[in-house]
């Protein structure tokens, strides 16, 4: 059990994304697609440039909370995912 002293490690979103199965990744974007474009979710995925309102959402949908950061893996806009 977690104490108020201890500190939980967010991880970044796109990792996160990167690790889930096809599966997960498919209800995640019917899910955020309610929102936001498919094209434009990926588009901000890349860039890891998500407004406030599409962290929470995303924060909403997987019950999870991020780190959203930018680092220099997460600004860098040729990478695959």
């Amino acid at each position: 059990m977690k104490t108020n002293n201890e500190k939980v490690e967010k991880i970044p979103f796109k990792g996160y994304f990167k690790q889930m199965t096809e599966e997960e990744k498919r209800n995640f974007i019917f899910e955020i697609t309610k929102y936001i474009s498919i094209s434009h979710f990926y588009a901000l995925l890349r860039t890891n440039k998500f407004s406030l309102l599409h962290r929470e959402k995303i924060e909403q949908i997987t019950k999870l909370e991020f780190d959203w950061k930018i680092t220099e893996e997460t600004s860098e806009t040729d990478e695959q995912i």
